[in-house]
């Protein structure tokens, strides 16, 4: 017995190395608390976004009474704070509660640990397009896993398991490149948790030609359809299911909630029966921008083929919170 335990251990050491560098090291810093997530550039150090979101809202709860929050996937990264505060009060309280990859099931979860966090959320912006609808999934991976603070399909340990088999991929041994956002230098503000691309922006304003040829390929822009295209029906019973909570609880709760559907670059047009049954729910607060229009018209309005820029960002919101009233 002592012989076979002698050599189980030898046989897991190097596992045992790697987990206890692991832990110390905390490479995605997710094992333990800091007063700082982000790096010497002021880049994220935790890849998740969610996770990084509940951990700097922790870190700043008694400085910070937040009260309004922006949710979605990346592509609701660049609703930035100080344009919609114009809109919505310069006494609001804000946040990016995003996470990469979003989908609706986590946007729920997301809001809903929102309700139970916070005494009064008085503002929401919820940012959606068709696929994000259409996805009820729990996301795997480390990346786009749900915090299990948010969620019942990820407990404590499934949640760090998801990072600890990052690390031992052999690739990210020696270090992961899951936060490299872009060929150009970025910031955040960590109050905000919000991404400002300033190296793109500056690319984009001073070489905009030689900025959108340096894209990867897959990211490239690409000549679209003149003809629209409208994508299938996407919410069912599950979707309602989300959907019908989310507005039951903006509604006892009185918060001001505005759905954006995304200006995506592919011109696809939200299913008029989607949208019908999303403004049964929330009445003069969902304003569809997708398909071809103005605003998906402009490639320059564009980062590359999957996200917007900021500059898009402001006119959405200036639409949406002054020209409807």
């Amino acid at each position: 017995m002592k012989k076979f335990l002698c050599k189980f251990l030898l046989f897991c050491s190097p596992f045992l190395v790697l987990l206890i560098g692991y832990v110390i090291s905390d490479p995605y810093k997710v094992v333990w608390r800091y007063k700082d997530y982000f790096n010497k550039d002021n880049t994220s150090t935790c890849p998740n976004d969610a996770f990084r979101g509940i951990r700097l809202m922790d870190m700043y709860k008694d400085t910070y009474e937040y009260d309004s929050f922006i949710i979605g996937s990346s592509r609701s990264d660049f609703f930035y704070v100080d344009e919609w505060k114009k809109y919505i009060g310069n006494n609001a309280v804000c946040f990016h509660f995003n996470q990469s990859g979003d989908n609706l099931k986590g946007s729920y979860d997301r809001i809903m640990y929102l309700y139970k966090k916070f005494d009064d959320v008085k503002n929401l912006l919820i940012v959606m397009d068709s696929n994000y609808l259409e996805d009820i999934s729990s996301p795997q991976g480390h990346i786009f896993c749900e915090p299990y603070q948010t969620t019942k399909e990820w407990d404590f340990f499934k949640f760090h398991w998801a990072f600890i088999s990052a690390f031992f991929n052999p690739q990210n041994i020696f270090g992961d490149n899951s936060d490299s956002n872009s060929l150009y230098p970025y910031r955040y503000i960590p109050q905000y948790n919000e991404l400002h691309k300033d190296g793109a922006e500056a690319a984009l304003n001073n070489e905009p030609d030689a900025y959108y040829a340096n894209l990867p390929e897959s990211y490239k822009l690409y000549d679209r359809n003149s003809v629209e295209t409208i994508a299938a029906p996407v919410i069912g019973e599950k979707q309602r299911e989300y959907l019908e909570k989310i507005a039951k609880t903006v509604q006892e709760h009185h918060t001001n909630c505005k759905i954006i559907i995304s200006p995506l670059y592919d011109q696809v047009k939200l299913n008029p029966q989607d949208l019908g049954y999303l403004s049964s729910l929330f009445p003069g607060d969902v304003f569809d921008f997708s398909g071809i229009n103005q605003y998906t018209s402009n490639p320059s309005f564009y980062y590359e083929n999957s996200h917007y820029r900021p500059c898009l960002c402001d006119l959405l919101l200036e639409y949406v919170y002054l020209k409807m009233q």
